[in-house]
Protein backbone atom coordinates (compact mmCIF):
# COMPACT_ATOMS: atom_id res chain seq x y z
CA UNK A 1 0.00 0.00 0.00
CA UNK A 2 1.44 3.79 -0.79
CA UNK A 3 2.45 5.63 1.87
CA UNK A 4 -0.20 7.95 2.86
CA UNK A 5 2.37 10.91 3.63
CA UNK A 6 3.63 10.27 0.49
CA UNK A 7 0.42 10.37 -1.19
CA UNK A 8 -0.53 13.86 0.16
CA UNK A 9 2.75 15.42 -1.11
CA UNK A 10 1.86 14.03 -4.56
CA UNK A 11 -1.78 15.68 -4.72
CA UNK A 12 -0.19 19.37 -3.67
CA UNK A 13 1.25 19.23 -7.30
CA UNK A 14 4.66 19.12 -9.33
CA UNK A 15 6.30 22.19 -7.28
CA UNK A 16 5.50 20.83 -3.90
CA UNK A 17 6.60 17.33 -4.86
CA UNK A 18 9.76 18.27 -5.87
CA UNK A 19 10.64 20.14 -2.98
CA UNK A 20 9.97 17.57 -0.71
CA UNK A 21 12.14 15.11 -2.44
CA UNK A 22 14.61 18.03 -2.83
CA UNK A 23 14.62 17.72 1.63
CA UNK A 24 14.82 13.93 1.72
CA UNK A 25 16.91 12.27 -1.83
CA UNK A 26 17.64 9.20 -0.30
CA UNK A 27 13.66 8.54 0.01
CA UNK A 28 12.03 6.13 -2.55
CA UNK A 29 9.05 7.46 -2.90
CA UNK A 30 5.89 4.89 -2.23
CA UNK A 31 2.59 4.86 -4.23
CA UNK A 32 1.97 1.31 -4.40
CA UNK A 33 -1.55 0.66 -5.08
CA UNK A 34 -2.84 3.54 -5.48
CA UNK A 35 -6.06 4.66 -6.82
CA UNK A 36 -5.90 7.88 -8.85
CA UNK A 37 -7.74 7.49 -12.49
CA UNK A 38 -7.55 10.70 -13.87
CA UNK A 39 -5.15 12.77 -12.15
CA UNK A 40 -3.21 15.30 -13.69
CA UNK A 41 0.80 14.43 -13.64
CA UNK A 42 2.02 16.73 -16.05
CA UNK A 43 5.53 18.18 -15.51
CA UNK A 44 5.95 15.98 -12.49
CA UNK A 45 9.18 14.43 -11.49
CA UNK A 46 8.67 10.94 -10.38
CA UNK A 47 12.11 9.59 -11.12
CA UNK A 48 12.74 6.79 -9.39
CA UNK A 49 9.12 6.14 -7.62
CA UNK A 50 7.48 2.71 -6.96
CA UNK A 51 4.16 2.82 -8.11
CA UNK A 52 3.91 -0.62 -8.82
CA UNK A 53 0.58 -1.99 -9.02
CA UNK A 54 -1.17 1.44 -9.08
CA UNK A 55 -3.91 2.77 -11.06
CA UNK A 56 -3.97 5.95 -12.91
CA UNK A 57 -5.80 5.01 -16.08
CA UNK A 58 -6.54 8.01 -18.12
CA UNK A 59 -4.09 10.21 -16.35
CA UNK A 60 -2.35 13.66 -18.32
CA UNK A 61 1.22 12.83 -17.77
CA UNK A 62 2.73 15.02 -20.86
CA UNK A 63 6.52 15.59 -20.30
CA UNK A 64 6.54 14.14 -16.77
CA UNK A 65 9.42 12.28 -15.68
CA UNK A 66 8.77 8.40 -14.76
CA UNK A 67 12.83 7.61 -15.76
CA UNK A 68 14.14 4.92 -13.26
CA UNK A 69 10.84 3.94 -11.86
CA UNK A 70 8.77 0.73 -10.39
CA UNK A 71 5.93 1.03 -12.91
CA UNK A 72 5.29 -2.94 -12.52
CA UNK A 73 1.86 -4.07 -13.22
CA UNK A 74 0.58 -0.68 -12.84
CA UNK A 75 -2.40 0.53 -15.22
CA UNK A 76 -2.03 3.02 -16.95
CA UNK A 77 -4.75 2.37 -20.15
CA UNK A 78 -5.69 5.71 -21.65
CA UNK A 79 -3.12 7.55 -20.73
CA UNK A 80 -2.04 10.88 -22.32
CA UNK A 81 1.70 10.60 -21.78
CA UNK A 82 3.05 12.64 -24.66
CA UNK A 83 6.63 12.82 -24.87
CA UNK A 84 6.90 11.38 -21.56
CA UNK A 85 10.43 10.51 -19.99
CA UNK A 86 10.53 7.11 -18.46
CA UNK A 87 13.95 5.97 -20.06
CA UNK A 88 15.26 2.22 -18.02
CA UNK A 89 11.23 2.37 -16.05
CA UNK A 90 10.26 -1.22 -15.38
CA UNK A 91 7.02 -1.29 -16.98
CA UNK A 92 6.66 -5.19 -16.00
CA UNK A 93 3.17 -7.04 -16.92
CA UNK A 94 1.58 -3.27 -16.86
CA UNK A 95 -1.29 -2.24 -18.69
CA UNK A 96 -1.24 0.78 -21.20
CA UNK A 97 -3.87 -0.24 -23.61
CA UNK A 98 -4.79 2.77 -25.65
CA UNK A 99 -2.17 4.77 -24.12
CA UNK A 100 -1.09 8.28 -26.01
CA UNK A 101 3.40 7.81 -25.92
CA UNK A 102 4.03 10.36 -28.77
CA UNK A 103 7.49 11.28 -28.82
CA UNK A 104 8.20 9.31 -25.39
CA UNK A 105 11.93 8.58 -24.04
CA UNK A 106 11.40 4.92 -23.23
CA UNK A 107 14.95 4.18 -23.91
CA UNK A 108 16.23 0.95 -21.69
CA UNK A 109 12.26 0.48 -20.55
CA UNK A 110 10.94 -2.65 -19.32
CA UNK A 111 7.49 -3.83 -20.91
CA UNK A 112 7.86 -7.47 -20.61
CA UNK A 113 4.34 -9.13 -20.75
CA UNK A 114 2.51 -5.54 -20.65
CA UNK A 115 -0.22 -4.81 -22.26
CA UNK A 116 0.53 -2.09 -25.21
CA UNK A 117 -2.45 -2.81 -27.64
CA UNK A 118 -3.61 0.19 -29.70
CA UNK A 119 -0.90 2.12 -28.13
CA UNK A 120 0.28 5.20 -29.86
CA UNK A 121 4.16 5.13 -30.25
CA UNK A 122 4.66 7.37 -33.14
CA UNK A 123 8.33 8.56 -33.08
CA UNK A 124 9.12 7.27 -29.60
CA UNK A 125 12.30 6.39 -28.81
CA UNK A 126 12.93 2.66 -27.38
CA UNK A 127 16.66 2.09 -27.99
CA UNK A 128 17.57 -0.88 -26.06
CA UNK A 129 14.06 -1.65 -24.71
CA UNK A 130 12.69 -5.14 -23.82
CA UNK A 131 9.17 -5.76 -25.25
CA UNK A 132 9.08 -9.66 -24.80
CA UNK A 133 5.60 -11.40 -24.96
CA UNK A 134 4.21 -7.59 -24.68
CA UNK A 135 1.15 -7.30 -26.61
CA UNK A 136 1.11 -4.55 -28.96
CA UNK A 137 -1.47 -5.44 -31.25
CA UNK A 138 -2.65 -2.48 -33.88
CA UNK A 139 -0.31 -0.66 -32.20
CA UNK A 140 1.19 2.52 -34.00
CA UNK A 141 5.22 2.59 -33.59
CA UNK A 142 5.77 4.76 -37.05
CA UNK A 143 8.64 6.61 -37.14
CA UNK A 144 9.67 4.97 -33.77
CA UNK A 145 13.00 4.22 -33.16
CA UNK A 146 13.69 0.56 -31.26
CA UNK A 147 17.12 -0.61 -32.11
CA UNK A 148 19.18 -2.78 -30.32
CA UNK A 149 15.95 -3.95 -28.35
CA UNK A 150 14.35 -7.38 -27.30
CA UNK A 151 10.77 -8.60 -28.50
CA UNK A 152 10.48 -11.88 -28.28
CA UNK A 153 7.48 -13.59 -28.23
CA UNK A 154 5.88 -10.47 -28.53
CA UNK A 155 2.19 -9.99 -30.77
CA UNK A 156 2.57 -6.91 -33.50
CA UNK A 157 -0.39 -8.13 -35.07
CA UNK A 158 -1.72 -5.43 -37.34
CA UNK A 159 0.51 -2.57 -36.09
CA UNK A 160 1.90 -0.18 -37.92
CA UNK A 161 5.64 0.51 -37.93
CA UNK A 162 6.79 2.22 -40.92
CA UNK A 163 9.49 3.63 -41.29
CA UNK A 164 10.48 2.34 -37.87
CA UNK A 165 14.06 1.58 -36.81
CA UNK A 166 14.13 -2.31 -35.83
CA UNK A 167 17.98 -2.69 -36.38
CA UNK A 168 19.71 -5.22 -34.44
CA UNK A 169 16.57 -5.74 -32.60
CA UNK A 170 15.38 -9.36 -31.10
CA UNK A 171 12.05 -9.99 -32.61
CA UNK A 172 12.21 -13.85 -32.79
CA UNK A 173 9.04 -15.41 -32.95
CA UNK A 174 7.19 -12.62 -32.45
CA UNK A 175 3.72 -11.95 -34.25
CA UNK A 176 3.55 -9.39 -37.19
CA UNK A 177 0.94 -10.79 -39.01
CA UNK A 178 -1.08 -8.12 -41.37
CA UNK A 179 1.18 -5.34 -39.68
CA UNK A 180 2.59 -2.92 -42.11
CA UNK A 181 6.56 -2.13 -42.17
CA UNK A 182 6.88 -0.23 -45.34
CA UNK A 183 10.71 1.45 -45.53
CA UNK A 184 11.24 0.01 -41.93
CA UNK A 185 14.94 -0.46 -41.01
CA UNK A 186 15.91 -4.17 -40.18
CA UNK A 187 19.73 -3.70 -40.68
CA UNK A 188 20.55 -7.18 -39.23
CA UNK A 189 17.27 -7.59 -37.37
CA UNK A 190 16.69 -10.76 -35.96
CA UNK A 191 13.00 -12.26 -36.83
CA UNK A 192 13.79 -16.42 -36.59
CA UNK A 193 10.40 -17.81 -36.37
CA UNK A 194 8.38 -14.71 -36.55
CA UNK A 195 4.99 -14.91 -38.42
CA UNK A 196 4.79 -12.37 -41.06
CA UNK A 197 1.59 -13.77 -42.67
CA UNK A 198 -0.02 -10.88 -44.69
CA UNK A 199 2.54 -8.47 -43.07
CA UNK A 200 3.80 -5.53 -45.85
CA UNK A 201 7.43 -4.81 -45.66
CA UNK A 202 7.68 -3.33 -49.06
CA UNK A 203 10.93 -1.25 -49.34
CA UNK A 204 12.06 -1.95 -46.08
CA UNK A 205 16.02 -2.32 -45.60
CA UNK A 206 16.68 -5.75 -44.64
CA UNK A 207 20.12 -6.64 -44.87
CA UNK A 208 21.53 -9.14 -43.66
CA UNK A 209 18.21 -9.85 -41.23
CA UNK A 210 17.57 -13.16 -40.25
CA UNK A 211 14.06 -14.83 -41.25
CA UNK A 212 15.07 -17.89 -40.61
CA UNK A 213 11.68 -20.31 -40.22
CA UNK A 214 9.35 -17.59 -40.42
CA UNK A 215 6.02 -17.63 -41.66
CA UNK A 216 6.03 -15.50 -44.67
CA UNK A 217 2.55 -16.54 -46.42
CA UNK A 218 1.29 -13.67 -48.78
CA UNK A 219 4.15 -11.71 -46.50
CA UNK A 220 4.93 -8.56 -49.63
CA UNK A 221 8.62 -7.65 -50.27
CA UNK A 222 8.41 -5.74 -53.15
CA UNK A 223 11.02 -3.28 -53.70
CA UNK A 224 12.78 -4.43 -50.26
CA UNK A 225 16.24 -4.62 -49.81
CA UNK A 226 16.70 -7.98 -48.61
CA UNK A 227 20.67 -8.51 -49.34
CA UNK A 228 22.69 -11.00 -47.69
CA UNK A 229 19.50 -12.00 -45.97
CA UNK A 230 18.83 -15.61 -44.27
CA UNK A 231 15.45 -16.76 -45.65
CA UNK A 232 16.17 -20.46 -45.06
CA UNK A 233 13.31 -22.99 -44.44
CA UNK A 234 10.78 -19.79 -45.00
CA UNK A 235 7.24 -20.73 -45.66
CA UNK A 236 6.38 -17.82 -48.30
CA UNK A 237 3.85 -19.09 -50.22
CA UNK A 238 1.92 -16.15 -51.88
CA UNK A 239 4.64 -14.42 -50.86
CA UNK A 240 5.68 -11.30 -53.37
CA UNK A 241 9.46 -10.51 -53.62
CA UNK A 242 8.77 -8.60 -56.80
CA UNK A 243 11.89 -5.75 -57.76
CA UNK A 244 13.10 -7.12 -54.54
CA UNK A 245 17.29 -7.05 -54.09
CA UNK A 246 18.15 -11.05 -53.49
CA UNK A 247 21.60 -10.89 -53.87
CA UNK A 248 23.50 -13.13 -51.74
CA UNK A 249 20.47 -13.84 -50.15
CA UNK A 250 20.27 -17.21 -48.28
CA UNK A 251 16.81 -18.96 -50.05
CA UNK A 252 17.45 -22.82 -49.21
CA UNK A 253 14.55 -24.71 -47.94
CA UNK A 254 11.97 -22.35 -49.69
CA UNK A 255 10.77 -22.17 -52.90
CA UNK A 256 12.80 -19.24 -53.68
CA UNK A 257 15.82 -22.01 -54.27
CA UNK A 258 13.58 -23.59 -57.28
CA UNK A 259 13.19 -20.63 -59.25
CA UNK A 260 14.80 -20.88 -62.58
CA UNK A 261 18.32 -18.83 -62.82
CA UNK A 262 17.17 -16.33 -65.15
CA UNK A 263 14.17 -15.55 -62.05
CA UNK A 264 16.79 -14.91 -59.87
CA UNK A 265 20.65 -14.80 -60.20
CA UNK A 266 22.09 -14.16 -56.69
CA UNK A 267 24.88 -12.87 -58.29
CA UNK A 268 23.31 -10.24 -59.80
CA UNK A 269 22.49 -6.97 -58.62
CA UNK A 270 19.06 -5.77 -58.02
CA UNK A 271 18.34 -3.53 -61.05
CA UNK A 272 18.77 -7.15 -63.05
CA UNK A 273 15.25 -8.39 -61.52
CA UNK A 274 13.37 -5.35 -62.19
CA UNK A 275 12.67 -7.11 -65.85
CA UNK A 276 11.16 -10.24 -64.29
CA UNK A 277 7.35 -9.99 -63.19
CA UNK A 278 7.15 -13.11 -60.83
CA UNK A 279 6.26 -14.07 -57.35
CA UNK A 280 7.89 -16.48 -54.76
CA UNK A 281 5.30 -19.79 -55.95
CA UNK A 282 7.76 -20.48 -59.04
CA UNK A 283 7.64 -20.22 -62.17
CA UNK A 284 4.71 -20.76 -64.20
Amino acid sequence: MANPEHVIQLKKGPGAWVAWQQAQPQLIPDLTGLVLAGMDLQGFELTGVDASGADFSGCRAQGANFSEGNWNQVTLRGMDGRSLRASQCNFVGASLAGANLQNADLRGANFMGADLANVNLLGADLTGADLSAANLSGANLSGAVFSRGMARHASFAGASLNGTSLCETDLSDSNFSDASLVGAQLYRTTLHGARLVGAYLTQAHAVSADFRESNLLGADFRWANLQQANLQDCGMDEACFLYANLRLAQVEGTVLAELPQEAMDLCKPWEALVKHDWRSAGPE
